[in-house]
């Protein structure tokens, strides 16, 4: 038989984690439509974002200098606005997760 069994937790909060990208117009909506629930949890969850880049070492170089730090190793693409560069949408989730850390940090002293 299948067991269910969900760790306690000491601190008696709910993890949850949120995969996603700046760029992403839905990943936002979602965001924006969950804050109020957020808000209703008052403190008893625990949410870390966390932002997608993904390898392209094998791609040409034009894309890798548009798209890519790290000569492929982290890249972005936003499919649905070619004049938004994958570098500009990895730059924007790295000042994002600096702000989350340093606000998180904040509120935690």
């Amino acid at each position: 038989m299948a067991e269910f069994v969900m760790p306690f937790e000491e601190n008696n909060k709910v993890e949850y984690d949120f995969w996603f990208t700046s760029s992403s117009n839905r990943a936002i909506d979602f965001i924006e439509d969950f804050k109020p629930f957020e808000q209703g949890f008052e403190g008893k969850v625990d949410f870390t974002p966390h932002y997608v880049f993904w390898e392209c070492i094998g791609c040409d170089q034009r894309y890798i200098e548009s798209d890519c730090f790290g000569g492929g190793k982290y890249c972005a693409v936003e499919p649905s606005n070619d004049a938004i560069k994958g570098r500009e949408i990895v730059l924007e989730d790295l000042r994002q997760k600096c702000l989350f850390k340093e606000l998180k940090e904040q509120n935690n002293e």
